[in-house]
């Protein structure tokens, strides 16, 4: 079974959300938990919605993971760090894709203003 699974994390202390070798990624960090709380299998992974850059947070990042198992959050929660959160679930369809299914995507951008001319 499919679960489309929506992710909050705060983006500060990662390089991004895509795996990078020898870096810290959240992607790393949720599959890690996931393998941990025996939803994914070691050398598995999951489907995502959109990477985000280096220091970007989330509120409502979609990942979809397949697993039979009724999915319990402080399970997987105890494995992330506190700065990542998996918060809610539905289960979809076996071919839902959170990239290409996805009916919207918001975005704010939120930058500092040192005297630069914005017009």
């Amino acid at each position: 079974m499919r679960h489309a699974i929506r992710i909050f994390y705060l983006g500060r202390r990662y390089h991004g959300f895509q795996l990078q070798k020898d870096l810290d990624t959240v992607e790393k960090r949720i599959q890690e938990a996931l393998q941990a709380a025996d939803y994914l299998e070691e050398g598995k992974s999951f489907l995502y919605a959109s990477r985000t850059d280096k220091g970007v947070d989330a509120f409502q990042q979609v990942i979809a993971l397949d697993t039979e198992k009724r999915l319990i959050f402080p399970k997987i929660n105890m494995n992330l760090p506190e700065d990542i959160i998996a918060w809610a679930s539905t289960p979809v369809d076996p071919d839902f894709s959170p990239r290409f299914h996805a009916i919207s995507r918001s975005y704010l951008y939120i930058c500092r203003h040192d005297g630069e001319d914005l017009d």
